[in-house]
């Protein structure tokens, strides 16, 4: 496996820890040393309704959009997928070919087990198997119900009047989402100084939404939400 950067593998711990209690530090090390490291950019496919389920997925940062397909061939969007979240492990237990599609709604980073590995870790630990045993209950149990889109953890701040500091409402707004978890501010400085020289306003081209895309994973990895403050 390709090393991560530090930002990925911090919230791979955090996000593995949030699933597996006690159990994560014993996964962690197994994960680190067979998972695979995927980034997708906004619009790329993940998986297709009717495709082969041979791997599996934890998601780490970004967002993914569920749809699922009729007899007719109608297709409807489902859920979304925030962090945290678990994909694609039903057709591992099963042997069923995907049940739905999943498509990127923005740039996203996941770990992927293939299926070998996949098995090796249910036989590493018991309470890994239950933990996601019980998930593919639930899903089957709620597929049907509207459930509430996860809440997200980007968040834009656009002034749309004249006038109007998008900077300074943002920092108002600071304190009141910090009850809810930690919360970076982001703007154009601070993105030319966290890729640095002459920053977003000088990057071009794929590098450079590569630079871009790096330093939002980083300040997403520790971050609850992240106010993105567009300049005028």
């Amino acid at each position: 496996m390709t090393s991560a950067a530090p930002h990925r593998e911090l919230l791979l711990a955090e996000q593995l820890e949030r699933l597996l209690g006690d159990t994560a530090p014993l996964v962690l090390g197994y994960v680190r040393e067979h998972v695979q490291w995927v980034e997708m950019a906004g619009g790329d496919v993940l998986m297709e309704q009717g495709q082969p389920g041979d791997s599996g997925y934890l998601m780490l940062s970004g967002r993914l959009r569920v749809y699922m397909r009729d007899e007719r061939g109608t297709e409807r969007m489902v859920r979304e997928i925030g962090r945290g979240e678990v994909i694609g492990e039903m057709s591992l237990f099963t042997g069923e070919p995907r049940s739905a599609t999943v498509v990127a709604v923005r740039d996203s980073v996941l770990v992927k087990l293939d299926k070998p590995q996949f098995d090796g870790l249910l036989a590493l630990s018991p309470r890994v198997s239950l933990t996601l045993t019980r998930q593919i209950i639930h899903r089957l149990q709620t597929q049907h119900e509207r459930r509430p889109l996860p809440a997200p953890v980007i968040v834009g701040v656009l002034p749309v009047s004249e006038g109007v500091s998008a900077g300074a409402f943002a920092h108002e707004l600071l304190p009141h989402l910090q009850r809810f978890g930690r919360v970076s501010v982001f703007d154009a400085a601070a993105m030319d100084r966290a890729i640095g020289g002459d920053g977003a306003s000088s990057a071009a081209g794929d590098a450079g939404d590569q630079a871009v895309a790096i330093a939002l994973d980083a300040i997403e990895a520790t971050s609850d939400f992240v106010l993105l403050v567009a300049d005028p």
